[in-house]
């Protein structure tokens, strides 16, 4: 076994929202953090909030996950869901003009 599945993955996302987006963002995120929550492999969750000085909302998320393969499992269950309820991320985003980044840690103790 390598490191990435013997360790914690810790999968986070950066999104800077206008405020006129926050409201509608925030329950969309919401629903899919609960959603996730229920995954296999899903150990805990956390969402920060601040604002930068041109008066957007940083959010950072964060879901950590038992292992690699956990995570690879969610992602396809999450795009799986998605299809379900007809949402498209990329256009969600677009359309209140939201930007994302996106990286994935390793734990390593």
């Amino acid at each position: 076994m390598d490191n990435k599945e013997q360790h914690n993955v810790y999968f986070m996302d950066r999104f800077t929202v206008p405020q006129k987006s926050l409201a509608t963002f925030s329950a969309r995120m919401n629903s899919n953090r609960l959603f996730v929550s229920k995954l296999p492999g899903y150990r805990r969750g956390e969402a920060f909030q601040t604002t930068d000085n041109h008066g957007s909302a940083t959010v950072i998320t964060l879901a950590v996950w038992q292992n690699e393969d956990f995570l690879k499992q969610a992602k396809q269950l999450v795009q799986a869901e998605h299809i379900r309820i007809g949402f498209n991320p990329v256009e969600f985003y677009e359309y209140l003009n939201i930007q994302m980044e996106r990286e994935i840690f390793f734990g390593i103790d």
